[in-house]
């Protein structure tokens, strides 16, 4: 494995490795940088979502929740008695 690997190299002309040696680091590094912005939109993500749902609880009360639920399910009835 180890000579064939070498002779592989060798085959190689200097401007295919210097290509490489340039063309893999800059690779890494935006791949790095793709990961680092989707980790931020996460972040910012789970923050507006975790504000979000603070701002719910001080808007709504839970009796204010069950009220509106029941009007709706009472319209939702007179509609079906009147369509029928």
């Amino acid at each position: 494995f180890h000579l064939s690997a070498m002779r592989s190299f060798r085959k190689r002309s200097g401007s295919q490795i210097v290509e490489a040696a340039m063309v893999l680091p800059v690779t890494v590094l935006v791949m790095a940088a793709l990961i680092a912005l989707l980790l931020s939109f996460y972040s910012s993500l789970e923050e507006q979502t975790r504000s979000c749902a603070e701002k719910r609880k001080d808007v709504y009360q839970k009796k204010e929740t069950e009220v509106i639920r029941l009007h709706d399910r009472l319209l939702d009835a007179g509609k079906e008695v009147s369509s029928q």
